[in-house]
């Protein structure tokens, strides 16, 4: 059973500053008294990751961009297909399944940290999403193997993360699968609303689509505990081992995320 929270002080531990916002606005809070330590000092504390950690596994919402700070160019669409196919075990994939698998990886992306990792356009074609300049690259290609085009190094970590969680989920489906389940999901089908089901078309799939309907999905364990730790960055700060270690354990079930924040708020008033 969950410990129960107790009711927030009338300041910010540390800060002087009233609360007013509830125990876990102060809990996430960088703690700034001139001899914090190292562990204090860490910019986002244990119980803001965790708590990024529960919202991740309600749904992931729009608008938190997890880009590293400072960058200064946008990976492009070529550096996506190219990430997609070194995490690929067999690298080699047909065509179709690289453009679905390259669709999911936006859209994650639009629905996980609220921004794109690509500016290309998305269509709605008959057999499902196709960026067109990909499409232009590989005509008359039913199987590549590399893609030179572009490099998997201009992805962030963070990005890279994205394009690892899609090929970990998709990966192993068929082309013809991964064409099923966008046809299912509704930015493809709001795009091409309408339509005849064999109608050739050019509309773009919006990133608010994919945004909204993406971002509704709940996250796995596992992918929640990255994304705490990608909240922590955003913050500023660098999770520590400690912070890992307690995001393992709510991921595999060992503790909950009610007692992981109810145990730092105890650390902070102690």
């Amino acid at each position: 059973m969950s410990s129960s929270v107790a009711a927030p002080p009338a300041t910010a531990p540390g800060t002087g500053e009233r609360n007013d916002r509830g125990p876990e606005f102060f809990a996430c809070r960088p703690i700034e008294r001139p001899d914090a330590g190292p562990e204090e000092r860490n910019g986002t504390s244990l119980a803001c990751a965790v708590d990024a950690y529960r919202h991740a596994r309600r749904c992931h919402t729009p608008g938190r961009t997890l880009r590293a700070a400072g960058r200064q160019r946008m990976a492009d669409v070529n550096d996506v297909a190219a990430a997609v196919l070194d995490e690929l075990d067999h690298g080699t994939v047909t065509t179709m399944k690289m453009q679905k698998l390259v669709y999911f990886c936006q859209a994650w992306s639009l629905g996980r940290t609220g921004g794109p990792l690509f500016d290309e356009p998305i269509e709605a074609w008959t057999n499902g999403p196709v960026v067109r300049r990909l499409f232009a690259q590989h005509r008359n290609k039913k199987h590549i193997s590399i893609w030179d085009q572009g490099a998997a190094d201009r992805l962030t970590s963070n990005e890279r993360a994205i394009v690892r969680q899609v090929v970990a989920t998709y990966g192993a489906m068929s082309p013809e699968s991964l064409v099923e389940i966008t046809h299912r999901d509704r930015p493809w089908a709001d795009a091409r609303a309408g339509l005849d089901p064999s109608a050739k078309s050019d509309v773009e799939i919006s990133q608010s689509s994919m945004a909204s309907f993406y971002g509704a999905l709940p996250a796995a364990p596992a992918e929640a505990a990255q994304f705490a730790e990608a909240s922590v960055r955003l913050e500023g700060g660098e999770p520590s081992p400690a912070v890992r270690s307690v995001l393992d354990d709510v991921a595999a079930g060992r503790t909950s995320a009610d007692d992981a924040v109810a145990a730092r708020l105890s650390q902070l008033s102690g």
